[in-house]
Formats: structure tokens, C-alpha cells, sequence
């Protein structure tokens, strides 16, 4: 594949944080030397062709006996792999999709498991920590290589809506009217005056807090969890969904 691992210049520790080809796949994946297997030689017992490693990788799966020329050191430089990174792109689709299948997670959830500072998108950072989380370890021009994937309209960020268009993702249920109806009739109820009166101009104002005469979905949450409103943060997205015409979050 053009590059190799640190082995041939060194043998690693037992303990050592490193990188492996799994099962003898194409890629690296990162992992933690459990146990260095040290063959018996009569020529050079120095030499790391006559080393094996068992092998913990980060995303739980096990080997052992990795050759040497199958481990080098982690963080070692790596040209992108276009390839790879569309095998990659398939791997997180399916991971998010399982999720929200198996787990019954929705798709702002899914989204947030990245947005960890509810920012309404995704920065480079942010998704490639999220891809570390979930056992993807991929350097940083491989992570912005994959968000390149995604239909954003800013070069190194992905909103809600690429990130949902570009994983192709399917919901499986959906209560959203029934959610809506709840949360119509409590904002009815709080937009109503003394008088009997509704203000909903006053409402809105207490969700708009910038004053930009829009409502983001960080200010949409913050409004509720103020008002006491409780939902949970797979309702709150799927109101969003309905009431965000633009798709902008």
C-alpha cells in the first residue's frame, strides 16, 4: 500500500499505544499492545521479523499473534485513501443507522452525539472526536476528506440537515404530530395573557434571544428547558424538523 509500519526500525512495548491492520485488512486501526510474542531465532533475536503482538484494539475487537510488519507507530503519517475513506463513510453510515434502528435513537441524537456544544453544526474537531468515540479513528486530512462527503454549505462544518441528507438516513417511527400537539397546546397556554389574550409575539421574544428575529435550535431548547417545557431531545428535533422550513437548524 506504499507505507509500513515503525516496525522495521523498532519493537514495541507491551502497553504500547500503536496501529494494526486487522485480520490483515488493508487499514490501520488503532489499538494497544497486550503481548509481545517473541519468537526463538538462531540468527538475531533482536530482529522484529522474528515478533509477534497480540493485539487490543480501541473498538473492542481482539488479535493475536499481528505480525510485525502489520504494527507501526500510532499517529504515523498516511497519505489519504479516497477509497478508504468512501469504506469508511459506508462504516458510519451503518453504525448510525443501527443506532437508530436498534436503538432507537433519532436523528438528533445521532447529530449531537458530534455537536457537543449544541453549535447547530459540526466543526472538524467535534467530528473527528465523534469518529473516535464510535471506534473510527481516521487522521485529520481523512476526517476532512469524509466531511468533504457531505452536502454542506460551509467547507469544514455540516449542519443537520447534510448531516441526515448525506448519511441517506431512514427513520423507522415517528410520533412527531402527536409530540407537536403537546407542545402547541403548552405554548398556547404560557402565550396566554391576564386578559385571555394570546401574545405570542412575547413568546417568541423569549426564545429569540439574540434578537436576530429567528429561532435556532440551541435558543428553541434553551427557551423550553426555561419554561419548564420537558422534552426530550428526540422530540425537541423532530419539532424542529416540522417547524425549520429552510432546513437550516
Amino acid at each position: 500500500d506504499g507505507y509500513h509500519g515503525g516496525s522495521s526500525s523498532r519493537i514495541f512495548d507491551e502497553g504500547e499505544k500503536v496501529e494494526a491492520r486487522f485480520r490483515g485488512s488493508e487499514r490501520f486501526y488503532p489499538g494497544r499492545i497486550r503481548h509481545v510474542n517473541r519468537m526463538r531465532s538462531t540468527y538475531d533475536m533482536s530482529s522484529d521479523s522474528n515478533t509477534t503482538y497480540d493485539i487490543d484494539f480501541d473498538d473492542g475487537e481482539r488479535e493475536s499473534n499481528v505480525r510485525a510488519r502489520d504494527v507501526r507507530a500510532r499517529g504515523s503519517e498516511r497519505p489519504v485513501n479516497e477509497y478508504e475513506i468512501d469504506e469508511e463513510m459506508d462504516r458510519l453510515r451503518r453504525k448510525i443507522q443501527t443506532a437508530i434502528d436498534d436503538k432507537g435513537l433519532d436523528f438528533l441524537e445521532c447529530f449531537e452525539h458530534f455537536d457537543r456544544d449544541y453549535s447547530g453544526e459540526i466543526d472538524e474537531r467535534e467530528f473527528q472526536d465523534g469518529l473516535r468515540r464510535i471506534g473510527i479513528d481516521l487522521t485529520r486530512d481523512e476526517a476532512r476528506s469524509m466531511m468533504d462527503r457531505f452536502p454542506s454549505r460551509r467547507r469544514g462544518r455540516i449542519s443537520y440537515r447534510a448531516f441526515v441528507k448525506g448519511l441517506r438516513l431512514r427513520r423507522t417511527t415517528d410520533n412527531t404530530a402527536e409530540v407537536e400537539q403537546l407542545l402547541r397546546d403548552e405554548l398556547r397556554r404560557l402565550a396566554e395573557g391576564r386578559s385571555g389574550r394570546m401574545n405570542y409575539s412575547r413568546l417568541f421574544d423569549e426564545f429569540d434571544r439574540d434578537g436576530s428575529g429567528d429561532i435556532d435550535r440551541r435558543e428553541f431548547r434553551k427557551g423550553l428547558e426555561q419554561m419548564r417545557v420537558n422534552l426530550s431531545s428526540r422530540d425537541v428535533g423532530r419539532v424542529m424538523e416540522r417547524f425549520d422550513r429552510n432546513g437550516d437548524g
